[in-house]
C-alpha cells in the first residue's frame, strides 16, 4: 500500500526539529537523513502499526544552521519521496520598510499536480499562516503576497512584530522543499 507522508519544521525557544512522517504503508517504509552531504542517525523515531499497515515518525535535531538537512522515504512499491530543509541568512531590516524574502525553489513549478506553497510564521513558538499558493495566490494577511514567478513572500510596512522566522513549504506528491529565513526588524 502507498504511504502519504508530511514534513514538519518545529521550532520552540529550546530547540529546532525536522519531523518526518510515513502514514498507513505498508511494508514499513525506511527513513535515511542526510546533513549537508553526510549520512547522519535521526533523534528519535516511533513506529506503530494498525493490522499490517505501518505508521511511522522520525525527528531529527537541527543543530548546524548552514547546512541542508534532506530525509528520503522510501517503500518498494512507490517511488521515494525525498525532503530538504535549508537555512538562510538572517536578514535585518527597519520598521516601515518593505522586503521579500526568497523561497529557494530550484526548477519547481506550479504546473505539477498537486504543487503547493505556503508561507508560515514562526515566532515565540507560535506558527501563523501568512500565504499560500496552489495555482492561485491566497493572502492571509493584508500587508502579505506571494509571487506566483518564483513564490518569494513580499510584506510591507514592516513593523518589530514581523521578527520571526519565515518558512517557505514547496510541497508537491514526490517531495517538499522547506527554506527558512530569520527576519530581524
Amino acid at each position: 500500500a502507498p504511504s502519504s507522508y508530511a514534513l514538519e519544521y518545529q521550532n520552540t525557544n529550546t530547540e529546532r526539529r525536522l519531523r518526518c512522517y510515513a502514514f498507513l504503508s505498508y511494508p514499513a517504509p525506511t527513513i535515511s537523513w542526510v546533513q549537508g552531504n553526510r549520512s547522519i542517525q535521526e533523534t528519535d523515531r516511533e513506529e506503530t502499526r494498525n493490522g499490517v499497515l505501518y505508521s511511522l515518525r522520525s525527528d531529527k535535531d537541527i543543530t548546524n544552521m548552514t547546512d541542508t538537512y534532506y530525509y528520503n522515504l522510501h517503500s518498494i512499491f512507490q517511488k521515494s519521496a525525498e525532503s530538504s530543509l535549508s537555512v538562510s541568512d538572517h536578514l535585518p531590516k527597519v520598521e516601515g520598510e518593505s522586503t521579500v524574502i526568497p523561497c529557494e525553489h530550484g526548477h519547481d513549478t506550479a504546473s505539477h499536480d498537486g504543487f503547493s506553497v505556503v508561507w508560515t510564521l514562526h515566532r515565540n513558538a507560535v506558527t501563523s499562516v501568512l500565504a499560500s499558493f496552489n495555482g492561485t495566490s491566497h493572502s492571509h494577511q493584508p500587508r502579505v503576497q506571494v509571487n506566483e514567478n518564483d513564490f518569494s513572500l513580499r510584506l510591507d510596512h514592516l513593523t518589530a512584530d514581523d521578527s520571526g522566522e519565515y518558512l517557505c513549504n514547496i510541497s508537491t506528491p514526490l517531495y517538499t522543499k522547506l527554506a527558512v529565513t530569520t527576519l530581524h526588524v
